[in-house]
């Protein structure tokens, strides 16, 4: 729930913002998006934030869900954003 709401507090203080070109392309032919089921474990290094929440977490699991905190560690690290 946490998540949500650190969501939706964001879109309240700057607005929707529009995802990335290269997510919002009908086509997928331009060459901006990266499949990541192409890719190692299913993972791209494309940035999929809108410009203004680049960087900005609003999830992190908590002690009881450690295997999950594992497998987004592991896709953080391969996605450079450890």
């Amino acid at each position: 729930k946490r998540a949500i709401f650190a969501a939706r507090e964001q879109i309240r203080e700057r607005g929707a913002e529009l995802p990335p070109r290269h997510l919002r392309s009908s086509t997928r032919s331009d060459g901006g998006y990266d499949n990541p089921h192409g890719r190692p474990g299913h993972v791209s290094p494309q940035e999929l934030m809108p410009d203004g929440a680049i960087g900005t977490r609003f999830y992190e699991p908590d002690e009881a869900e450690p295997a999950l905190q594992a497998k987004l560690e592991q896709v953080r690290r391969a996605r450079g954003r450890a």
